[in-house]
């Protein structure tokens, strides 16, 4: 997989990625702020706490993980995570 290029829609941050597809890495930055949400830390700080899984090593399984959370949301009516309350 090549790298890919993503930037917030606020245009607060934005990442490089190499193994981890764009929206993949968007959906585990939403899942990190999701898990612990601090009102007062910009998105940017949790790229910096994930960007650790952007490797050819962790890809498969965090593309897994991604595409099951996705599954779920769209389970319950929701285009993805990303698009979830």
């Amino acid at each position: 997989m090549g790298a890919g290029f993503l930037a917030s829609g606020d245009a607060a941050w934005a990442m490089e990625t190499t193994s981890l597809k764009p929206e993949t890495f968007a959906t585990l930055v939403q899942v990190a702020r999701d898990i612990y949400p601090h009102d007062k830390v910009g998105d940017e700080y949790y790229v910096v706490a994930v960007k650790g899984y952007d490797t050819a090593d962790a890809a498969p399984g965090i593309e897994a993980g991604i595409a099951a959370l996705n599954a779920t949301a769209q389970g319950k009516g929701n285009a993805s995570y990303l698009d979830t309350a």
